[in-house]
């Protein structure tokens, strides 16, 4: 019920502040994603390849600069290599940027580059080994496989057309430890491009 929550009140967000933003849109694209800290030998981390689709916003704060939340359902997690096979740590998420982007001036095409918190909210999880599907726990227990909430940092850029689509690719660095059971760390890090676009509201100068 916590979880179904903080999504409820993530969205409603959103659609409040669409209300008083420039614009609104979608987007969605592919992301690899991987684990960094100690949890996993360097030697057998791999990246995991996924997906992300979901909402975007744009509020005007002056002059070239602007705010932008996305609420976006990342499809990531993390692979681990072990010679003959390789095992997927499958997890799903609720992903909520918050960019602060600059943009360059042009009639056809505009340039962007930003930055700002992520916060995220596992919803999911699971392990794949042998070809047999596992559910992972997810909770601050020490008896648990991952932590629910997650924060990081995410870096962004990318061009946006004059009609209204655009393409950006992102980096998110992860923060946190989402490992629960012990003191090693895994935090969760992804590269991502996505295509999306702009419709309704005033566009921006």
């Amino acid at each position: 019920m916590k979880k179904l929550v903080l999504v409820f009140a993530c969205v409603a967000g959103m659609v409040g502040l669409a209300s008083a933003q420039s614009r609104f849109g979608v987007k969605a694209g592919y992301n690899s994603s991987t684990w960094s800290g100690d949890l996993i030998e360097k030697d057998e981390q791999a990246s995991r390849n996924g997906f992300h689709v979901g909402l975007v916003g744009e509020w005007g704060l002056g002059k070239s600069f602007y705010f932008q939340p996305h609420l976006l359902y990342v499809n990531k997690g993390t692979a681990v290599e072990h010679g003959d096979h390789k095992d997927q740590y499958k997890v799903n998420s609720f992903d909520v940027p918050l960019n602060f982007v600059w943009k360059s001036s042009g009639e056809k095409a505009k340039f962007f580059a930003g930055t700002g918190p992520q916060l995220g909210l596992n919803i999911s999880a699971s392990e794949e080994h042998d070809g047999e599907t596992e559910d992972l726990s997810i909770g601050n227990e020490s008896t648990d496989d991952l932590k629910p909430l997650d924060f990081g940092w995410n870096f962004l850029a990318g061009i946006e057309f004059k009609n209204n689509i655009f393409l950006s690719a992102n980096y998110s660095l992860g923060l946190a430890n989402q490992n629960p059971a012990s003191s090693a760390t895994a935090k969760s890090n992804y590269f991502g491009v996505s295509v999306g676009y702009f419709f309704g509201g005033k566009k921006s100068k």
